[in-house]
């Protein structure tokens, strides 16, 4: 929609379910201007895209043009706290699902993040989602926390899967879900989630 903004212009990105469709998600340029012509070329790469803005000034340079990435495929995060314990002390882990979509990202399958050895689910766990329909399963003394199929990530929102963990053994312990664990209705996260987690000895 190049005539969007007086000429400044924007993308929107469109989604079909049983012959009916309804954009998702409005992109724009966070530095756009009158007449910048944005979205005058679109090029599109499964849930990736690149729009051109022909007519943008760059740094002073009049109608240099610009083109700007876009991902609208959910993403994760995650992290623990306190990232530092002694051993047999619990830190939460916290898993971030993010969506910029304008619509909520169904989970077409179980997201599951295997813990690295020693670090296990604490006893009690506190496993909790804040995820609509979302079920969490983290038995105390296992090495996984999985999200059940089914949970939503609310329209551009996020939600958080939190769970206690421990470990018996000193050491630094990165904990990553891989790129595609997300899987979802609008697409599978591009991008690794990791967090650090550094266990002390227990000072005698």
């Amino acid at each position: 929609a190049v005539g969007d903004n007086t000429g400044q212009g924007a993308a929107y990105v469109f989604a079909g379910s049983d012959g009916s469709w309804g954009d998702i998600q409005k992109f724009a340029a966070s530095d756009g201007a009158t007449d910048d012509a944005f979205a005058t070329s679109v090029a599109i790469s499964g849930t990736t895209s690149l729009v051109g803005a022909y007519n943008a000034s760059v740094e002073g340079n009049s109608s240099q043009g610009a083109s700007y990435f876009y991902s609208s495929t959910p993403t994760l995060a995650k992290s623990f706290m306190p990232d530092t314990i002694t051993a047999n002390d619990a830190s939460v882990l916290t898993i971030t699902l993010a969506n910029t979509n304008d619509v909520a990202a169904t989970l077409s399958a179980d997201l599951v993040d295997n813990l690295p050895t020693p670090v296990v689910v604490a006893n009690p766990a506190n496993a909790a989602t804040t995820c609509p329909s979302g079920i969490v399963i983290a038995d105390a003394g296992t090495g996984a926390v999985t999200l059940d199929a089914g949970a939503q990530i609310p329209a551009a929102g996020t939600c958080t899967v939190t769970v206690s963990v421990t470990a018996d053994s000193e050491g630094d312990y990165t904990n990553t879900i891989p790129v595609g664990s997300l899987q979802t209705d609008l697409g599978n996260n591009p991008e690794p989630a990791t967090a650090d987690l550094t266990v002390s000895a227990i000072t005698p």
